[in-house]
């Protein structure tokens, strides 16, 4: 791969990690909940929120996660290990940018709260297409969930699915710690619609996103 092609692929990355962002700051805007792996960020964050902002523990949680994967890795925990830590600075500082820019956005009623929850997770599907299409680097919570799976001779998906569970249930007993009660506004239905549907709408996505993708870092020639 040539340094040209690189630094196109990373750039793209970059763009799906800005697209992530503003998932991310649509989905709590619906205040139903967010992805699973940010729950406990979100949860802390509603708590706290003049003392820490969501980006900062984004940060924090992906900075957790990248170095639990030394552990497994060992020898092998290499720059594109390392290279996820300012990464996942551009996404919080992203997700607190575009968070502030949306301070518009305050959807009245269920209804409207469940359609800007809808396309939250559908921004989300399409920001994960384009980081994974651009074949640079993983988020931390797929790299650690991917290092963890290699470790346990089991599948990914099957991973996956406990890791985002577990996260989900830490959440939802710290509110609980938190503020006396389980609170659906904070981990609620939007947390439960983003772990069961974003996964399939990267897969309808894919194979576009993909291919636009390669065109784009290749100069036209799709591999």
């Amino acid at each position: 791969m040539s340094k040209k092609e690189t630094l196109c692929r990373y750039g793209v990355f970059l763009v799906g990690l800005a697209v992530m962002a503003l998932a991310v700051a649509v989905m709590s805007k619906a205040a139903l909940g967010i992805s699973p792996v940010q729950s406990v960020c979100y949860v802390i964050h509603r708590k706290f929120p003049e003392k820490i902002t969501f980006g900062t523990l984004i940060f924090i949680w992906n900075f957790i996660l990248v170095i639990a994967q030394f552990p497994f890795l060992k020898k092998s925990f290499g720059w594109k290990n390392i290279v996820q830590i300012p990464l996942s600075f551009f996404l919080s500082f992203m997700v607190d940018m575009i968070s502030y820019g949306l301070v518009w956005l305050e959807p009245k009623g269920y209804g409207a709260r469940v359609i800007t929850m809808l396309c939250g997770i559908v921004i989300l599907a399409f920001s994960i297409s384009i980081t994974v299409s651009a074949k640079a680097v993983m988020n931390p919570g797929e790299a650690f969930v991917a290092v963890l799976a290699k470790a346990l001779s089991q599948p990914f998906g099957k991973i996956k699915a406990i890791f985002d569970i577990s996260i989900i249930s830490v959440a939802i007993i710290l509110t609980v710690a938190l503020f006396g009660q389980w609170r659906t506004d904070i981990v609620g239905v939007g947390t439960l619609a983003a772990a069961l549907f974003t996964g399939a709408l990267v897969g309808l996505m894919n194979k576009r996103v993909e291919c636009a993708v390669e065109k784009i870092c290749t100069g036209g020639k799709v591999k």
